[in-house]
């Protein structure tokens, strides 16, 4: 299947941005969100101080991209912040683990500030061995549901564990799902029936190896149903939506099918959790989804990486796809380092948000990259032709029960911090005055004996080797151009259009 990179003249109410928030030591961004007023908020962690100590890190940005505030909040140990919400009174719940209130395990973590990044309060949540919080919400009685994994049962093995938090943080129940291996659960929806459904993996059931697993409970955390994807390796389902159709939407990886190591993975399931189709994506290495978002038209957006394509060694990956899974374009964005892409929104402009990690030397930095509503970013973002499948997963239904559990609360005060990074554009920023509608579009495939190029218009092309040297200057016409070549990595670039080819 071949990608095609079409420039447009889509009106933007906003210009595009790529924009790193940078300090000397190690900074990871997470989780994304767009806030009532317009804003951006996002988390992450920092590396503050010592020999090796993280705190949560909150940004707030302005429509553009430009930094508001930025707090650091945690303890004298390591803290580190996965998830975001926004709260009914305009301010933020941050949720992750942490070990500054457990030392020397971990704990889930969870903080609440204010719009303005004030602290209000902080709860921890764990037993006496290791606790991790993966995704936190609000839910509709304006509580707080956090899901994420628990070794309190002291197996050795973890337990998928699901906490309902009143609106003060306060523990209202707790509950473990599991079985005698490892279970984790990575991420949590609220249903139109005030319950939830769970997703994450499961080792303790399913088909083989580690399963994708969705759980549905009631409002009081009883298990309505259990429901596993996979196949003779491993299924990871790392994020779950509601669609608007009743059902659900899962992103995540599967090492069984596609056309690689790993590739993307995205079920579409009914509302009584029923596989309605699977989607693979990928190329000959690695691929992985953590994050989706239903979008205007009603298909999906899906944010992870890429080392099968790009520039460095993982890249961000966009894929955007129909809403019976089809894919409709591939963009990917990186730098000769490690690249990881986590969450995504789309605003109501249909632009997309997302935040993730750029590496920058051996430094890594939070970074938030918009792009238009067709992926483009031109002179930003590669597009490729991902390959698409379609497995055959099993599916079983565990007959596990959900436990109540205990976990300990700590009601904790951390330190909070104003912190200043270094503000770095990677693309020059990008008004809609700066699109050519009549602009051309390059792609690229690799084929037997060299590349494929298609052309929306004549162009000039110069493709060279990684060391630098010129292999090939030709001048592309409109439509299909092959260009023969020796087996080996290629990089190309066409005015504002650039990418990797790898010919076997």
């Amino acid at each position: 299947m071949i990608g095609i990179f079409l420039a447009t003249g889509l009106l933007l109410s906003q210009g595009l941005f790529a924009r790193t928030y940078g300090w000397p030591s190690e900074g990871r961004a997470y989780g994304i969100l767009h806030g009532s007023d317009g804003t951006y908020a996002v988390a992450g962690f920092l590396w503050v101080s010592g020999e090796y100590e993280f705190d949560f890190l909150l940004l707030k940005l302005s429509p553009s991209g430009e930094l508001q505030w930025a707090k650091t909040i945690g303890g004298a140990y390591c803290d580190y912040a996965y998830s975001i919400d926004q709260t009914s009174d305009g301010g933020y719940v941050v949720g992750g683990w942490g070990e500054s209130y457990s030392f020397p395990y971990d704990d889930f973590f969870l903080v609440k500030v204010s719009s303005g990044g004030d602290f209000q309060w902080a709860r921890t949540f764990g037993g006496q061995y290791h606790d991790f919080g993966w995704s936190v919400i609000q839910t509709s009685d304006e509580g707080f549901a956090f899901v994420g994994e628990t070794e309190i049962s002291g197996s050795g093995y973890s337990d998928a564990l699901i906490l309902k938090l009143s609106s003060s943080g306060e523990l209202q129940w707790a509950k473990t799902w599991g079985g005698a291996k490892s279970d984790r659960a990575y991420s949590v929806i609220q249903t139109p029936d005030g319950g939830f459904v769970v997703a994450g993996n499961t080792l303790s059931f399913g088909a083989g190896g580690v399963d994708a697993l969705v759980l549905k409970l009631s409002s009081s955390g009883e298990l309505q149903w259990a429901k596993t994807f996979g196949g003779s390796s491993e299924e990871t389902a790392r994020c779950i939506i509601p669609t608007s159709d009743g059902g659900f939407a899962v992103a995540g990886w599967t090492f069984s099918a596609g056309a690689g190591r790993c590739d993307v993975l995205v079920l579409k399931l009914a509302a009584d959790g029923n596989l309605q189709w699977a989607r693979t994506f990928g190329g000959v290495d690695d691929e992985r989804g953590f994050s989706i978002v239903e979008t205007s038209d009603g298909g999906y957006a899906v944010a992870g990486h890429t080392t099968s394509f790009g520039v460095g060694s993982y890249d961000f990956l966009i894929l955007k796809l129909t809403s019976d899974g089809v894919l409709q374009w591939a963009s990917t964005f990186g730098t000769s380092g490690e690249d990881h892409l986590t969450s995504i929104i789309q605003n109501p402009d249909t632009t997309y948000t997302m935040a993730g990690t750029l590496s920058s030397g051996d430094n890594f930095d939070p970074m938030v990259l918009m792009l238009n509503a067709n992926g483009q970013y031109p002179g930003c973002v590669q597009t490729y032709p991902f390959v698409q499948g379609t497995p055959t997963l099993n599916t079983t239904s565990p007959p596990a029960g959900v436990v109540v559990c205990s976990p300990n609360f700590i009601s904790s005060t951390p330190s909070i911090a104003a912190a200043e990074p270094g503000v770095v554009d990677q693309c020059s920023p990008m008004d809609v005055s700066e699109f050519d509608p009549d602009g051309y579009g390059v792609s690229c495939v690799s084929i037997p004996g060299g590349l494929l190029f298609i052309s929306q218009g004549e162009a000039d092309i110069r493709i060279y080797l990684p060391d630098g040297r010129l292999a090939c200057s030709e001048k592309l016409r409109r439509g299909r151009n092959e260009i023969r070549l020796d087996g080996g990595v290629y990089f190309w670039m066409s005015g504002q259009y650039r990418g990797k080819g790898v010919i076997q």
